[in-house]
C-alpha cells in the first residue's frame, strides 16, 4: 500500500510519501522519492494502473487544486503531467 502525506489543520506538512510493508506488523515507511512531488492534500482522487499512481485534484488547507499527477512504482518517480485541454472545473 503507498500513501502520500494529506494536508491536515494541525500541522504545517511538506510533500512526503509512505508505504506500508507487508510484514506481520503492518508498519508505515517514509520514502523518499525522486521527481516534481504533488504538494499535500486532501480530497484528492487517485487510481492505479499497471506500474503507475494517478492524482488528481484536492484541497490544500487553502484552496482547491486542480494538478495531474503520476507516480511510477518502478521507477520511484512523481511526475507533474500537463494536458493540451483545459482541466475539468473545480469542484
Amino acid at each position: 500500500m503507498f500513501s502520500l502525506k494529506c494536508y491536515t489543520d494541525n500541522e504545517s506538512a511538506t510533500p512526503a510519501s509512505f508505504k506500508l510493508s507487508r510484514n506481520k506488523s503492518y508498519s508505515w515507511q517514509r520514502i523518499e522519492t525522486l521527481g516534481s512531488k504533488p504538494s499535500p492534500r486532501s480530497l484528492h482522487s487517485g487510481v492505479v494502473v499497471g506500474d503507475n499512481m494517478y492524482i488528481f485534484g484536492g484541497y490544500d488547507g487553502t484552496q482547491r487544486i486542480n494538478d495531474f499527477f503520476r507516480y511510477n512504482f518502478k521507477k520511484n518517480e512523481w511526475e507533474l503531467i500537463n494536458s493540451n485541454s483545459p482541466p475539468p472545473s473545480l469542484r
